[in-house]
C-alpha cells in the first residue's frame, strides 16, 4: 500500500465514520457467561478519527479536527501525513473499514489484559479479524485506536454483545436499535438500569429484516417492552 491507496482508504473511512458514529454515542449491551449483562456507552467525536488511522501528521499544523475535516472535504495531501516506522499504519487502514460500520462487525468485548505495553486502552471490542480500543473518558469511553487483531487474544474475559443502541450526543436517552446478537440464551433480565437510558415510546431499528422471536436477547427486549409485537415474525 503507497500513500495515495491509503488516502483513498482515509477519505471513505471518514465518510463512514461521519455517517455511522460521529457525533453519537454508542451502548454496547454484553453478557458473560450468560448470566450477568455488562454494558459501556462510547462516544465518538470529530477529533478521534485521526487516531484510528494510524498516521502520523505535525499536530502544529493539523489538529485532529482540522485533520478530520480536511478528509471529509477530500482536501488532505499525501504531503499532510506519514506511515508509522512500525508498520502499524497499514495494518490499521486494512482494517478500518470495517471498524467504521462496527455494529456490522463487533461481537465481542471486554477489559484489556495488557499484552500489549504501548497499547493505552481499557477496553476492546470487535471480532476474530479487528477491534477497537477504547479509553475511558469521563461517563463514556472513546476509541483510540483500530487493531488488525483478534480481540479474544487481548481481552480477559470474553463476553458476547447482544445488543447495540445509538443516539445523538446532544440527547439523553437512545433511540436507535442497531444489532442484536442472534443465537443467544440469556439467563437474567436486563437490569432496570439499562432500560432507563432507553427511550421505550420512540425506538427505532435498521435490521435487514423483522426481528425472529426465536432469538432470546430479542425476546428478553420484546419483554421489557423495547420493540412491539408487530416488529416481529416468527
Amino acid at each position: 500500500m503507497d500513500k495515495q491507496d491509503a488516502l483513498k482508504i482515509i477519505f471513505d473511512c471518514a465518510k463512514l465514520y461521519k455517517d455511522n458514529l460521529e457525533g453519537k454515542n454508542l451502548i454496547f449491551l454484553s453478557v458473560l457467561n450468560k448470566t450477568k449483562f455488562n454494558y459501556i456507552e462510547t462516544k465518538f467525536l470529530k477529533s478521534n478519527y485521526q487516531h484510528l488511522t494510524g498516521v502520523v501528521v505535525d499536530e502544529n499544523k493539523i489538529s485532529p479536527n482540522n485533520f478530520y475535516r480536511k478528509c471529509i472535504n477530500q482536501r488532505l495531501s499525501i504531503n499532510d501525513f506519514d506511515f508509522k516506522s512500525d508498520g502499524t499504519t497499514l495494518l490499521k487502514l486494512s482494517v478500518l473499514p470495517q471498524l467504521m460500520n462496527i455494529s456490522k462487525n463487533c461481537n465481542m468485548i471486554g477489559n484489556f489484559n495488557g499484552s500489549k505495553p504501548k497499547l493505552y486502552a481499557n477496553k476492546l471490542a470487535g471480532n476474530v479479524r479487528a477491534c477497537l480500543g477504547l479509553s475511558k473518558s469521563g461517563s463514556y469511553y472513546v476509541p483510540v485506536t483500530a487493531l488488525k487483531e483478534d480481540v479474544r487474544d487481548l481481552i480477559i474475559e470474553q463476553e458476547r454483545i447482544v445488543a447495540i443502541l445509538s443516539k445523538s450526543i446532544s440527547t439523553k436517552l437512545y433511540t436507535h436499535f442497531l444489532y442484536s446478537a442472534k443465537d443467544v440464551r440469556i439467563e437474567s433480565d436486563i437490569p432496570d438500569e439499562i432500560l432507563q437510558k432507553i427511550d421505550l415510546e420512540n425506538l427505532t431499528y435498521n435490521f435487514n429484516e423483522k426481528l425472529i422471536i426465536s432469538n432470546s436477547i430479542t425476546q428478553k427486549i420484546v419483554e421489557a417492552g423495547l420493540l412491539k409485537v408487530d416488529d416481529i415474525v416468527g
